[in-house]
């Protein structure tokens, strides 16, 4: 009962225990065995990333994901919601996964709209900065050693899109590197390919 976004649905499917997840227009929990729904959110504008499961405070289990209309937190359990920031995007185009340290997280936006971090408080999601250096189309930075890696623009936009390392917890960049054009990082024995 969910329209399809412009792009198809593109969301990974994760699986936690017997759960398995999907961001969808609304997320969803099913039974990895049955396929039987367990819990599903009210609709919402899709995203295009997926689900990113974390447990905060020690022992309650969460979900975050980053729709179009922005970084939700949702209990595991009941896919009741726990906590939102709004996060839209001129083009509904939020592609990427929310990234988890701690009780902190990350998110990413192209379009000039670019990235935040927040704290997680159990009930409230707190900006602890918002700035334009990383602006994530549609691959999600790398989080290694306390610094984003990944692409920051348009990929539509083609060789000016850079390739950005950015302190997680400042939002400062420490370099950027041109000449890449767009593209997606993964990290293997502490180098990004």
């Amino acid at each position: 009962d969910v329209p399809t976004p412009e792009w198809g649905f593109s969301s990974s499917a994760v699986i936690v225990g017997d759960q398995l997840l999907l961001e969808a227009g609304r997320v969803v929990s099913y039974d990895k065995h049955t396929g039987a729904r367990q819990w599903q959110t009210p609709k919402h504008l899709a995203g295009y990333g997926s689900a990113a499961v974390f447990e905060y405070p020690a022992g309650t289990k969460l979900v975050a994901t980053l729709d179009c209309e922005g970084l939700r937190v949702l209990s595991l359990k009941t896919g009741e919601q726990v906590a939102f920031q709004p996060w839209p995007s001129p083009f509904r185009t939020n592609a990427t996964t929310p990234i988890v340290e701690g009780k902190q997280i990350y998110i990413s936006t192209a379009y000039q709209v670019g990235c935040g971090l927040f704290d997680f408080d159990g009930t409230d999601l707190k900006q602890v900065y918002a700035n334009k250096e990383m602006r994530n189309h549609f691959s999600n930075s790398i989080l290694h050693e306390g610094h984003l890696y990944g692409f920051d623009g348009n990929s539509n936009l083609g060789r000016v899109v850079q390739v950005t390392c950015m302190n997680l917890q400042t939002g400062k960049v420490a370099w950027k590197k041109a000449g890449f054009g767009c593209g997606s990082l993964i990290l293997a024995n502490g180098k990004l390919v």
